[in-house]
């Protein structure tokens, strides 16, 4: 069913519509293409009717919109709403799939307390991802975090912008509703946890035991490593559990999200041969992964 639109039309803009050169489409254009002034500015570009409502269901603040005057705004924002000339924002921000509809709205802030705080509430792992390079690949794998039931996420330094557009459009709207702790030291995450007694569980490409043969239904961190590097010897050295996911064939590797989505449904259906709660993990088994 297609969302209501809002009721007020676009804001008239005193000479007409906006065009490529106006100084509004210009910063567009540099929140699209740099990281920097998206950090700087503390905000998100969303492309879309339907991820604009995802992130207004998930409570993000919303700044800024700007659309074509045939395009519906799919919520009631309470913000401006700038009429943009056709076809002018798919020139600026070099969209795949012009929607007709871009949001700047305010980046959600979360530390690593807050989403260890959530994985010890519900009982639940949360996901790490370590310099993880693809924007795509990261942005599907927090979709199936939180299709997989996972606390959270926390990404160390190094990694791809949570916040950039591929990563955005990736996400489907799951980076808006999961805490998401970003550029976290290693050495940092590794103290909280055993600070916490939050065990880490890494995945390697071998020497590790398969998902289905450990305990992975309590809280954890799950730890998905960069898809040419894999994970850095500080974090393999201190996980209390190594996987290794069984493949057959020529196949060396999978990439982070399928990787990482494979070891969370497994967590998830231990989960439910439980129903529902979970445990401390780690008590019951070997760090190389002996049952």
């Amino acid at each position: 069913m297609r969302p209501s639109s809002v009721a007020a039309p676009p804001h008239p803009e005193a000479n007409g519509p906006l065009r490529r050169s106006h100084p509004a489409l210009a910063r567009l254009r540099r929140l699209s293409r740099r990281r920097e002034a998206r950090r700087s500015e503390g905000v998100v570009l969303v492309d879309g009717p339907v991820l604009l409502a995802e992130a207004v269901g998930a409570g993000v603040e919303v700044l800024e919109v700007f659309c074509e005057a045939d395009v519906d705004v799919p919520v009631d924002v309470q913000c401006p709403v700038r009429s943009v000339a056709p076809g002018e924002l798919v020139r600026v921000l070099d969209l795949v799939t012009p929607q007709g509809l871009v949001t700047v709205v305010r980046q959600p802030t979360a530390g690593i307390e807050e989403v260890l705080d959530c994985a010890t509430a519900v009982v639940r792992p949360f996901v790490v991802g370590v310099e993880i390079q693809d924007p795509g690949n990261l942005g599907t794998l927090i979709r199936l975090s939180e299709a997989a039931g996972a606390a959270g996420i926390v990404l160390t330094g190094g990694t791809a912008d949570v916040w950039g557009p591929k990563a955005v459009r990736a996400a489907a709207g799951s980076s808006f509703r999961l805490p998401v702790a970003l550029d976290v030291e290693i050495s940092s995450l590794l103290d909280v946890c055993a600070a916490r007694g939050i065990p880490m569980i890494a995945t390697v490409p071998r020497a590790g035991s398969p998902p289905d043969q450990l305990d992975l239904s309590g809280v954890a961190a799950f730890c998905i490593g960069n898809e040419a590097r894999g994970l850095p010897a500080p974090v393999v050295d201190q996980s209390a559990m190594l996987i290794t996911i069984p493949m057959e064939g020529r196949v060396e590797s999978l990439n982070a999200a399928v990787a990482g989505s494979i070891v969370m449904f497994e967590a998830a259906r231990q989960r439910r041969q439980l129903g529902g709660g979970g445990s401390q993990i780690g008590d019951s088994t070997n760090r190389d992964g002996a049952p």
